[in-house]
């Protein structure tokens, strides 16, 4: 809920119309309509002025919260602050005095949106972020979960037709350690069996076009673009740039059925009527653009896969592996355009052309060597 904001007025002052008794829950004042404020609730300090200019001074002087009022009376609750509910005379000064426990309400509302590594933001009930009245600032699914807004409208902005919707732009100057423009770290612990699918997306991001118009040439989607990016004039060597750098890491002791550092799915789904092709498909496009007058690329790969390094063991490795591509309509599972070069043995089994399983044998050369071939494959010359 809203904070209950003690209420304020300046130069608030009046006198007790009738004596109070310590337990009295009611106080008459002379004219409480024009000197206190119109809302509630508001907190006024009692006490003898003509004895004690200064209220601190007066041993009697009490604080009382006001909740309520019905012309000159006023509903109170007595004895606020730790001050103690003693008698008061009929003249005794009532005044709305700036007090200890008006200071204490606005720092503890500040407190407690603290959202620093030191403060206590996590402990905020939604919906006292402002959102007094549905959709007005933010809409809540769920007001214990999920924070989502409706869009700039609304957040008080009509229109948005370009620009950064949420963004972070930083500069660090540390020489060690980590920075992270934005880390999310997510953990699933199931208090009990899995009923069914359960997924933890650390992020997950969409970009979705919707649009009647012709977006070609011009329309491009992105799900996640990743730069990594030398400044123009940094003279400084740098040991590696990685766009974009994915790691599953395996710490638990039970056993994951598969890990896929990146999964890549092109998936071409109507998913009820719609129609619509795709050109061309390519699960990894991996580009590469020189234009430096004499800055060089020493050597390039379109695809290095490294060897498994560290102490554990692995059964099977497979550097690439293509399944039969039964769904298209030609199967070129590899197309080299360039030179071929292996630096091992090349297994021809199932090996066929035009159908025929490849032949094997051997046979004499124009040279008088022996050649011997096994499923179409040359393994042997002597």
């Amino acid at each position: 809920m809203p904070t209950e904001w003690l209420q304020t007025k300046n130069n608030a002052a009046d006198l007790l119309a009738a004596d109070v008794g310590a337990g009295d829950m009611q106080i008459a004042v002379s004219d409480a309509a024009s000197e206190f404020p119109a809302g509630f609730p508001y907190r006024l300090t009692v006490w003898d002025s003509e004895s004690y200019p200064d209220p601190g001074d007066d041993p009697g002087m009490e604080i009382l919260e006001v909740s309520s009022s019905a012309g000159n009376v006023l509903d109170v609750t007595r004895g606020a602050e730790g001050t103690g509910a003693g008698e008061h005379a009929s003249g005794d000064a009532v005044r709305l005095l700036l007090t200890a426990g008006i200071i204490e309400q606005m720092q503890g509302v500040i407190g407690s949106h603290d959202h620093g590594p030191g403060g206590d933001g996590g402990q905020i009930d939604h919906n006292i972020l402002g959102n007094y009245e549905p959709d007005e600032h933010i809409d809540w699914t769920d007001a214990s979960a999920d924070l989502k807004t409706t869009g700039h409208g609304a957040l008080g902005q009509t229109t948005v037709t370009a620009g950064t919707v949420l963004g972070v732009a930083e500069r660090f100057g540390q020489t060690s350690g980590n920075v992270r423009g934005i880390a999310v770290d997510t953990t699933l612990e199931p208090a009990g069996p899995l009923t069914g699918s359960l997924r933890n997306y650390a992020l997950s991001f969409t970009a979705r076009w919707r649009s009647s118009r012709n977006g070609s040439p011009n329309g491009l989607l992105y799900g996640i673009l990743g730069n990594t990016e030398t400044a123009a004039g940094a003279t400084g060597d740098l040991f590696r740039m990685s766009a974009i750098r994915a790691s599953s890491w395996h710490y638990g002791s039970g056993n994951v059925g598969q890990v896929d550092v990146v999964y890549s799915l092109l998936r071409n789904d109507g998913g009820s009527t719609q129609d619509g092709d795709i050109a061309t498909g390519y699960n990894y496009f991996a580009a590469a653009y020189t234009n430096k007058a004499s800055g060089r690329i020493g050597t390039r790969y379109g695809l290095y896969v490294a060897d498994i390094t560290g102490g554990g063991a692995a059964d099977t490795q497979y550097g690439i592996y293509v399944e039969d591509l039964g769904g298209a309509g030609s199967n070129t599972a590899a197309y080299l355009g360039g030179d071929v070069q292996v630096n091992g043995t090349i297994d021809a089994t199932g090996y066929s052309s035009g159908g025929a399983v490849g032949w094997s044998g051997t046979f004499t050369n124009a040279d008088g060597d022996t050649v011997t071939v096994v499923g179409g494959i040359i393994t042997d010359v002597s």
